[in-house]
């Protein structure tokens, strides 16, 4: 029994339809290069989920409300039983006709992530936005021991996913009374405006009323980035100077995965492109089903995405994208065939040369298509010779643009002139490249080449009543070759055979269009997973400037403090002692003032490499600037045993230094504290080997000394 069909709008750069027969209610989601990505996902996820569910699908794209609309009416031409729809801000007015008559017609319009406030919409598949943002909320809040100052960026009350963010936000913030809300920034997000920018300037109106705040959360990754993108300025500024505040954010974008690897944001929480695409068709299947079924709110689990667990869920995430530059090609190329699989059946009778034709279109490889259409023709017309003859693909008039160079390689099928010529291996086919200038015998047949009456780009041949004839390899206003049919001289071709021939030479054009789609398609998602990896070692080489020395390598200040919090908190657990260190280079200044900063920049590097060799691995030597040195050794027994290798980084310095041409002695003050028997708080300890290394320099430098109580 054959069931109703489902179709599925999504915003997209155009459209197009194909009517598929059904045998259940089913949906599917397709997107392109164009609007946020992870739309792009759920359209590669609703494919499979389809299949698994057993429905069939009919696709629409649509980049604005007018398209939307459109869609919606072409889908209602369809007769399909529902209809999944990915709302476009704004262009109500456009769409009530279109929701008008499939009000009428009993057709069910279900919506993701945005409800459309209309009698047709009969249920919203989206993320919980109230949980999730309690959820972010709560994690931040925690973050922070239950206290401290927070900025919010609200989401748009116009909006149902925004309101119910706030009112999540705000549920939260009830249960911590010491937390103090400092400033909310509303954000449009409906404005053509960049959320990205417009929360930047969010940032700095915050930033010019406070001299520091705890946390930001907000109620969109985009805002998130935004306000990261502003500290970061700031703090190149020198307007923020305080600890770098604790950022969550809401949605799971890729740049924000990002940030959250590198630790600039906390946390975001993120959807799984999966469950919308399942509980999509779901809905879908049950409204078609159920004629009464009141408009309901399908919410599906959001997860909270920390550092801990970013990478699985991104790897995850990218996996999906193959899937979708899949289905991608595979539509294309299926769109292609059926048109040409008509197109065929108009120009010849014979159905079976046709359909054989029309199966190069399925083929990714050029090579595979030329080889299998000379078989074709060699199993059905022995008696004729083709040969294929390609160019870089070039458009046919001026309002077409050509294929951009940035997409084309050495090795690729559209960069050179080829000749295809025929073999008698199960190949078919074998390509030699031709001079640059063979191409232009292609564009002398262009006087000879007029559309055919359908529309198509097809070229009409030359005479049938000659021995050869030449056919254009063109589509949708792109040449790209010319095929070459010769018979025995003594024989014409005859208009029939050039009908066909005509046909199948509609069908390798066709097939190359699929070929340069595919190709296109590879480097744009080659280009797009580069573009992540970068940003990805980016992150990575910013995060390592941010907690190393440029010049040594060895931890800086800010590393060094997490490092010590984190020794100091162990220690008072587990009851053991450890030994701080302050050195100070003697009479580095002389050095510097003598013999240069380069020799200085020799010296520092020295200095670190020695202090590495006296410590062990689980010890920690950083530089603090100039010439200050500090050590961590995370567990001595005692406090003879912490000045054992206090002795040890004096000795350091015993051996003179090669800088250059010449070796230069130098030596150290150590300073010395051990937790907790000369302080049991962070600033305490570093107070008191600062002060101690300030001792051994009075006592005579080159030399270590203990705190003094």
């Amino acid at each position: 029994m054959r069931g109703p069909t489902v179709g599925v709008i999504v915003a997209g750069a155009s459209m197009w339809r194909k009517k598929v027969d059904m045998l259940h209610v089913g949906a599917v989601l397709s997107a392109p290069y164009t609007g946020p990505f992870f739309w792009t996902l759920v359209a590669s996820c609703l494919q499979p989920e389809a299949a698994r569910q057993g429905l069939q699908l009919t696709k629409l794209l649509a980049s604005s409300a007018s398209e939307l609309a459109s869609a919606i009416h072409a889908l209602l031409d369809l007769r399909v039983g529902a209809i999944v729809v990915k709302p476009i801000h704004g262009g109500g007015d456009e769409l009530e006709p279109a929701l008008g008559r499939a009000h009428a017609q009993g057709v069910p319009i279900i919506t993701l992530d945005s409800k459309i406030a209309h009698a047709a919409v009969r249920a919203t598949v989206g993320s919980d936005n109230f949980l999730g943002m309690q959820r972010a909320t709560r994690h931040a809040l925690d973050l922070l021991g239950g206290r401290g100052r927070v900025v919010y960026f609200a989401g748009d009350e116009r909006l149902s996913a925004g309101g119910a963010r706030n009112l999540g936000f705000r549920e939260v913030l009830a249960q911590y009374p010491d937390v103090e809300l400092l400033q909310v920034e509303p954000l449009d997000w409906v404005s053509p405006v960049s959320r990205i920018d417009m929360s930047s300037r969010c940032m700095w109106r915050v930033l010019d009323r406070h001299d520091s705040f705890d946390a930001l959360i907000a109620a969109g990754d985009e805002a998130a980035i935004g306000g990261v993108n502003a500290l970061r300025e700031a703090m190149r500024q020198k307007r923020w100077q305080g600890r770098w505040p604790v950022i969550v954010g809401f949605n799971g974008l890729a740049e924000a995965l990002l940030l959250v690897k590198s630790g600039d944001m906390s946390a975001t929480i993120a959807q799984s492109p999966e469950w919308l695409a399942r509980t999509a068709l779901e809905m879908a299947a049950t409204c078609s089903a159920e004629a009464s079924h009141a408009w309901s709110h399908r919410f599906v689990d959001s997860q909270l995405v920390t550092r801990d667990n970013v990478s699985e869920y991104a790897y995850r995430f990218l996996d999906l994208v193959p899937r979708f530059i899949a289905e991608l090609g595979d539509s294309q190329a299926r769109e292609r065939q059926l048109q040409a699989e008509v197109i065929s059946r108009q120009r010849s009778a014979l159905t079976v040369i046709s359909a054989a034709s029309a199966a190069l279109a399925r083929k990714q490889s050029p090579e595979q298509m030329v080889g299998a259409l000379y078989r074709l023709l060699k199993a059905e017309f022995p008696h004729l010779h083709c040969e294929v003859t390609t160019h870089p693909s070039t458009p046919l008039d001026a309002t077409v643009d050509p294929l951009p160079g940035r997409w084309i390689g050495e090795s690729d099928v559209f960069h050179k002139t080829w000749a295809w010529r025929m073999t008698g291996d199960p190949v078919g086919c074998r390509r030699e490249a031709l001079r640059d200038d063979a191409q232009q015998w292609v564009w002398d047949l262009k006087p000879q080449r007029r559309d055919s009456s359908d529309g198509d780009s097809s070229a009409d041949p030359w005479s049938p009543e000659r021995a050869s004839s030449l056919f254009t390899l063109a589509a949708n206003g792109r040449a790209y070759g010319v095929m070459e049919v010769r018979g025995p001289s003594e024989r014409a071709l005859g208009s029939e055979l050039v009908q066909i021939l005509g046909a199948i030479a509609h069908q390798l054009s066709l097939a190359f269009e699929a070929a340069a789609l595919h190709e296109e398609t590879a480097h744009l998602a080659a280009a797009e997973l580069r573009a992540a990896q970068e940003k990805l070692v980016h992150a990575e080489r910013a995060e390592y400037l941010a907690n190393h020395d440029p010049l040594t390598g060895l931890a800086n200040r800010r590393r060094f403090g997490e490092v010590l919090e984190r020794t100091l908190a162990e220690a008072a657990r587990y009851e053991r002692q450890f030994a701080l260190y302050f050195l100070d280079l003697d009479g580095f200044k002389r050095i510097n003032d003598s013999l240069g900063h380069e020799a200085g920049d020799q010296l520092l590097l020295q200095v670190a490499n020695r202090l590495r060799g006296v410590l062990r691995r689980t010890d920690t030597v950083a530089r603090l600037g100039g010439d200050e040195f500090v050590v961590l050794v995370p567990e001595v027994q005692d406090e003879g045993h912490a000045g054992m290798v206090a002795s040890k980084l004096v000795s350091a310095f015993d051996a003179a230094f090669n800088l250059g041409d010449q070796g230069v002695v130098a030596s150290t003050s150590v300073g010395a504290a051990v937790f907790p028997l000369h302080g049991n708080e962070v600033a305490a300890l570093m107070r008191a080997a600062d002060t101690a290394m300030y001792a051994a320099k009075r006592a005579g430098k080159n030399r270590f000394a203990f705190f003094q109580v």
